[in-house]
């Protein structure tokens, strides 16, 4: 299989779209490959929505706080822990993509 570049950027989307068609065309071959390909939808959706849910928390706070935001202690503490819980999720889903890869190359 081959990926046409129509100009000089690919966008992560573009890659996994590309692997999701990779992997759905190897799954006819190889069942348990559906089997994880379909749980990782699933993780993927369910991923976005607490990114999106994180991101909605923060644009509330930042919003919402009062003065100077570098004083609100309990701004920085809710900005930080979403900074962690948002790297976790997408180091995760990372993770899984390039385990789904190395099963199918």
């Amino acid at each position: 299989m081959g990926l046409i570049l129509v100009g000089s950027k690919v966008t992560k989307g573009v890659i996994y779209i590309a692997t999701d068609f990779t992997v759905f065309t190897e799954s006819y071959c190889r069942p348990e490959l559906e089997v994880e390909r379909q749980a990782l939808i699933v993780t993927s959706a369910n991923n976005k929505k607490q990114l999106k849910e994180i991101e909605d928390k923060i644009l509330y706070t930042l919003s919402s706080s009062e003065g100077n935001i570098l004083e609100d202690e309990t701004a920085i503490q809710f900005l930080d822990t979403s900074k962690m819980l948002s790297d976790d999720i997408i180091k995760k889903q990372k993770v899984k993509w390039e385990k789904i890869l190395q099963t199918v190359y």
